[in-house]
């Protein structure tokens, strides 16, 4: 009994260092975007790593409604993207260290292999589904709140 107890211990530390990790490194966080509209809150998810953001969304057959992909970089960058095995249409926001939006492409081609650049140095990318920009009315004259990001 005593050893299964044990057990049960470690295992339950296991599994909260692991959701840790997962919330501090990567994980769903809520986002907050103030628009022309009001604000517009999404989850998203951090692509934190060299590795999760070489991946990004690729392979995803679906993207729920108000979810996304965030993207941040330090040092600040030009930020270029493509949509190599990425199979669903994607919003690309740009966004510089501030979080006001500097450029919006809307509408990504699944799996086209064209280069999509922020034409600036950003401090990040915010993947949302295709039509969800517009929809909200995220634009240039829109803000991200990153402190609930980072």
């Amino acid at each position: 009994m005593k050893n299964r107890i044990q057990i049960i211990a470690i295992a339950l530390a296991i599994l909260l260092v692991l959701g840790t990790c997962y919330y501090l490194f990567g994980g769903k966080r809520t986002l907050n975007i103030q628009t022309r509209n009001g604000t517009i809150t999404y989850q998203v998810e951090r692509a934190v790593t060299t590795e999760q953001q070489k991946k990004g969304l690729m392979h995803r057959t679906s993207l729920a409604p108000k979810h996304g992909m965030i993207f941040l970089f330090d040092p600040i960058r030009v930020a270029h993207m493509w949509m190599k095995d990425t199979l669903i249409p994607l919003d690309m926001i740009f966004f510089d260290k501030q979080g006001r939006i500097v450029h919006v492409h809307h509408n990504a081609i699944p799996e086209d292999l064209t280069v999509i650049s922020s034409g600036r140095p950003v401090a990040g990318v915010l993947e949302i589904n295709a039509g969800e920009a517009k929809e909200h009315g995220i634009d240039l004259r829109s803000k991200i709140d990153l402190d609930s990001v980072r």
